[in-house]
């Protein structure tokens, strides 16, 4: 009965905030136009800024979130996000690199780093001779994060021309339209979600121990990195589409925890829903922090959960579990 009314309220809560993304900003933008716009009519505001920033804000939430589930899952550490792969760093250095050298646009810029930083975790699990402990994984990824980050400021340093693009695209955003990468992104996502799902029922046994998940027969090593690939490719496709945005990867495993007692079957949606809801009311209140200007989600992110992880962690209620 609880998980059906938190479910309830959590669906509510979504369509919601999807209205509000569409109606509230600077420019108020009522029900009726909504609906003669969704119904066929042209509406410039809605149409150009509100719907695309709206979409990206539900997707890169999902995809956030459902990433943090995995990688907190796969290292047993609830503190993990997906940022602890290096997969936002190495995204980051791309966009730096093509904004020096004019090589591509940001968002083809953004993907390839992900996914290069992505195949390097996947092969740093399955090539050494002792696979990877899970501790060494995480502490593989942090030093590819902290290289490309030195790499980046480096860069930034000596290229005073690149700072203010690159200080806005890393704070996180969806102001830009990027939708129209899905046509590339689109099966990375799909991938990635289909290869969660396809392992959700693995997890429930993998956070209990190794030993429990070789008893079964199971091949953990394969399992592992076959976590760690999908919560990568969710990951990169999130930063590809907005940015680095932190806190979302982070916070929307545990309230998804706190609210639902279910298997990770049914956590993974949840959990995209929570963070989904995250990023919209992020969203939404970066439009009013500065009005009339827009400050970028991530800084908004930051602002909301700092303090909710913090609260987690005090009240030790799911955090520490």
């Amino acid at each position: 009965m609880r998980n059906r009314v938190s479910f309830g309220i959590l669906l509510l809560s979504v369509f919601l905030l999807m209205y509000f993304s569409l109606s509230l900003g600077y420019t108020h933008v009522t029900f009726g136009e909504i609906y003669h716009y969704l119904q066929g009519k042209p509406h410039h505001i809605l149409e150009t800024v509100r719907m695309p920033r709206m979409l990206t804000a539900l997707i890169v939430g999902m995809l956030m979130a459902v990433s943090g589930l995995l990688i907190q899952s796969v290292t047993r550490n609830p503190f993990a996000s997906p940022g602890i792969l290096g997969i936002n760093s190495g995204a980051s250095l791309a966009v730096m690199l093509s904004v020096i050298f004019g090589l591509t646009g940001t968002t083809v810029a953004a993907l390839i780093g992900a996914l290069i930083v992505a195949g390097v975790i996947m092969l740093a699990t399955i090539l050494p001779r002792r696979p990877f402990s899970i501790l060494e994984i995480t502490l593989f990824g942090a030093s590819i994060a902290a290289f490309c980050a030195a790499i980046t400021q480096g860069l930034l340093i000596v290229n005073n021309q690149a700072l203010d693009q690159m200080i806005f695209w890393m704070s996180g955003s969806v102001t830009q339209n990027k939708l129209a990468a899905l046509k590339w992104v689109g099966p990375i996502i799909i991938l990635g979600l289909t290869l969660s799902m396809i392992l959700a029922r693995h997890l429930d046994i993998f956070i209990v121990g190794d030993e429990l998940v070789q008893g079964l027969g199971i091949n953990v090593t394969l399992l592992k990195v076959q976590i760690i690939v999908a919560s990568a490719l969710l990951a990169a496709a999130a930063v590809t589409l907005a940015g680095p945005i932190g806190f979302v990867g982070l916070v929307a495993p545990h309230f998804s925890k706190i609210l639902f007692r279910v298997n990770h079957l049914k956590l993974i949606p949840l959990t995209a829903l929570v963070g989904a809801c995250l990023l919209l009311a992020s969203d939404i209140l970066s439009r009013y922090l500065l009005m009339p200007r827009d400050i970028p989600v991530g800084i908004t992110t930051a602002l909301i959960g700092v303090p909710v992880f913090i609260y987690l962690v005090v009240s030790r209620r799911e955090v520490m579990k």
